[in-house]
């Protein structure tokens, strides 16, 4: 392998067929699960094979590491988890947890189910005022790819297991220092709607 590079995760990677029809509503679009990913490693694997299983980039590196015949520093253990064994050898592909968090927003994977946690305010029925407080939203990514069906009050048991899940790894990161001004979006105030600016 001489040259590896990662795709952009931003949503408008997939704003083309056949992924534009399964963009989630515009309110959960921050936090895509679903970007295509192509591997082309003619030595070590057969063209034309697809799947459609999850991972993530931090999973990649673990899987570098792993093709390379290293491992990380055992002081700083890696988040992801090495997908050669599945790429290589034809092992299950991992089931795992992947989870994120920018500022005001994060989400877990685990399965078919996505847990969306969002401490934005938020319009009643797309009006001002603006609401404050957390939405926890629960949804079957599988079954439900444009992510419209809210299954947080028909699956609570779900959404309290994964919600569990999330805070036990948001405790584990760093908090945003009180003057950070960037994220997606920006708080709303008295005066002024949220702004989106970059993370």
């Amino acid at each position: 392998m001489k040259r590896f590079s990662l795709p952009d995760t931003r949503t408008y990677m997939a704003r083309t067929f056949p992924l534009a029809a399964e963009l989630p509503a515009a309110s959960q679009r921050i936090l895509v699960v679903r970007i295509p990913f192509i591997v082309r490693w003619p030595a070590a694997l057969d063209a034309g094979q697809w799947s459609d299983g999850y991972h993530c980039t931090v999973d990649w590196t673990a899987t570098l590491l792993d093709a390379a015949g290293t491992t990380g520093h055992p002081d700083y253990p890696l988040d992801g988890v090495s997908l050669l064994p599945w790429l290589v050898d034809g092992a299950d592909h991992p089931e795992h947890t992947l989870f994120w968090r920018i500022s005001s927003q994060g989400a877990l994977r685990r399965g078919r189910y996505k847990y969306l946690v969002d401490g934005r305010p938020r319009a009643f029925h797309m009006n001002w005022p603006l609401v404050p407080g957390m939405r926890h939203d629960l949804y079957d990514v599988v079954g439900d790819g444009r992510e419209r069906a809210n299954l947080a009050r028909t699956h609570p048991e779900i959404l309290g297991e994964l919600r569990d899940a999330w805070r036990a790894f948001d405790a584990d990161l760093l908090e945003y220092p009180e003057d950070h001004r960037g994220g997606a979006p920006m708080r709303a105030t008295a005066t002024r709607p949220a702004v989106s600016q970059p993370d």
